[in-house]
């Protein structure tokens, strides 16, 4: 299990101001792009309303998440920035994770708060 990453979406409420939504991924839960899509949908608020979109952790393109596409679909107009890249091959996703990881322990650092555990892979049987 990894330290989960942390997804902010800013958009636009009906009132004209700014506004957003954080949420942070979870074991059991949807990815937090999903959790945000969800929420703006409950709310009612238009995919146009959407402004930014960062996340700690660049969104996946693997199957069981498609957020990256999902993101693209949804929120075209969007600006989306992330601190750490997830790659499409093992090799880029564990270069992601250090980088998160790196980030995450910087964040501590200055917060002056515990570090995050770091993730525990078990490997998966031959």
């Amino acid at each position: 299990m990894g330290p989960g990453y942390q997804a902010v979406l800013r958009y636009r409420a009906p009132d004209g101001s700014e506004a957003q939504i954080i949420r942070r991924s979870a074991p059991g839960t949807p990815h937090p792009e999903w959790q945000i899509l969800h929420e703006l949908r409950a709310m009612n608020v238009p995919p146009q309303q959407v402004l930014e979109l960062h996340t700690e952790l660049a969104s996946c393109e693997l199957p069981g998440g498609y957020c990256a596409r999902m993101i693209r679909e949804t929120w075209p107009q969007a600006r989306i920035t992330s601190i750490a890249p997830y790659g499409r091959d093992h090799a880029g996703r564990q270069q992601g994770m250090r980088q998160l990881l790196t980030h995450q322990g910087e964040l501590h650092q200055v917060a002056d708060g515990p570090a995050r555990p770091a993730p525990v892979r078990a490997p998966l049987p031959p």
